[in-house]
């Protein structure tokens, strides 16, 4: 039960089983996990002008869990209600007018997005014609499509450098994008590079760090790096020696409709789980399960404090209070 204001960054979440125990209004959610059921009895979770961070998991209580004004850490568990009496001050409510144009222009961009995506496919397919035609023979065929792979791959990672460029144009300086749809839009497009192309198969590689570089990312030296997903490559910077255990780094944090993007520089070892959004991490290691948002010394815009549940321990995000404005 969800309503059009709502924004949800990963719809697979909602299980079939779980969606008619879940009811979000007017709040964002990003990649989190939902338990309704607990010792063989369901629970309702109720979101209401809430803004949810990466990796939060909701419920797993006694009783049934509603989360109201209030902005949840990245990777923290929430396991019983809560209720602030004042909303957030980066809350702000959308007009019909303005949910349709949002839609209409977003369609737009993924039309175009597909366009180029099926363009793609061309000089692969031209691979295929035209040097290795039309094989019978396996020891050829299997080579041939790694091959168009690799070149379909290539094609598609310059189409997502394209998009980045117009996504984070002028946006390091202002700390947030010039256009919000379009920046969307480029989140999907690198997903849909990482999970879906070649990419994802040689991860970790020194070819992984050439992509990287490809698009716009810095490598001090040399680095392994296994990361879950990257954004924003080219603000973002891989120290000498450094080693990423399925982490999600990323150049932008945002709440509600707020999106803050800024640098993000990481060093050492980085355990499993970690969660970097415009950090600055120097450390020689960082555990496993933690989140370093907004530390990046540069940061130009604003933090905020975020609620974090008691029972988790696993957050870190330093977003004491601070302003520019």
């Amino acid at each position: 039960d969800i309503d059009f204001s709502s924004k949800l960054v990963f719809p697979a979440m909602f299980v079939p089983s779980k969606v008619d125990l879940v009811t979000i209004r007017q709040s964002f959610l990003s990649a989190c996990s939902l338990e309704t059921k607990s010792k063989n009895i369901c629970h309702q979770i109720s979101l209401n002008q809430s803004s949810i961070g990466f990796g939060v998991h909701l419920g797993g209580g006694t009783r049934s869990l509603e989360v109201t004004n209030a902005v949840i850490s990245p990777l923290t568990s929430v396991t019983k209600t809560i209720h602030q009496d004042a909303l957030d001050p980066r809350f702000s409510k959308s007009s019909k007018y303005q949910l349709t144009q949002h839609e209409v222009l977003t369609a737009f961009l993924y039309v175009v997005f597909f366009g180029f995506l099926f363009g793609t496919l061309i000089p692969s397919y031209e691979l295929w014609v035209n040097v290795f035609g039309y094989q019978t023979s396996i020891w050829v065929a299997v080579p041939a499509l790694a091959c168009a792979l690799v070149l379909q791959t290539m094609s598609l990672t310059l189409v997502v450098h394209v998009f980045q460029s117009i996504a984070l144009f002028k946006s390091e300086a202002k700390s947030e994008p010039l256009s919000q749809i379009m920046y969307l839009v480029y989140h999907n497009v690198a997903y849909s590079l990482q999970s879906y192309s070649f990419i994802s198969v040689v991860v970790g590689s020194p070819i992984y760090n050439c992509i990287i570089k490809m698009m716009g990312g810095k490598i001090e030296g040399r680095a392994l790096i296994f990361c879950n997903q990257i954004y924003e490559h080219k603000l973002i910077t891989f120290c000498d020696k450094t080693i990423v255990d399925s982490s999600h780094i990323s150049g932008h944090y945002s709440t509600f409709n707020d999106i803050v993007i800024g640098p993000c520089k990481v060093s050492g070892v980085l355990g499993q789980g970690v969660f970097a959004a415009n950090a600055l991490i120097i450390s020689e290691e960082s555990k496993p399960w933690h989140a370093f948002v907004g530390t990046y010394e540069d940061s130009k815009k604003h933090c905020f404090p975020m609620i974090n549940d008691t029972e988790s321990g696993l957050s870190r995000s330093l977003l004491s209070a601070c302003s520019e404005e």
